[in-house]
């Protein structure tokens, strides 16, 4: 099974290090998001799993932010690069995700936001 692997991916990826990575990943995660001074978006990734303090990361749009979001998890987790492209995202749901693409609605800033994996 492991040449299927080596086949389809760049790197040699190793099944069950893929799942037991996979499992590592929080089934969802709480949010808030603000903006600094500068006019950055600031994102607060709340406790989940074993990580006993909150994440923080930052961007200048919408859609970069929740890309910082998913590098912060992986990051935290300790996610190798080369199976990142293999883990679920979270991005905020259908509803919401078209309102973030370029600015962030000032109604969703200083609050939770529940994060949902696609």
């Amino acid at each position: 099974m492991a040449n299927i692997f080596e086949r389809l991916f760049s790197s040699p990826i190793d099944p069950e290090a893929l799942v037991a990575l996979r499992y590592k990943m929080p089934v969802s995660l709480s949010v808030s998001i603000h903006k600094d001074p500068s006019g950055k978006y600031v994102a607060k990734i709340n406790k989940f799993n074993s990580l006993s303090r909150p994440l923080t990361t930052q961007a200048q749009t919408g859609s970069e932010l929740f890309e910082m979001v998913n590098d912060a998890v992986f990051t935290a987790l300790d996610i190798p690069e080369n199976y990142r492209p293999y883990m679920t995202a979270f991005f905020p749901p259908d509803e919401i995700r078209d309102q973030f693409a370029i600015k962030i609605p000032d109604k969703y800033l200083d609050k939770q936001l529940g994060l949902v994996k696609v």
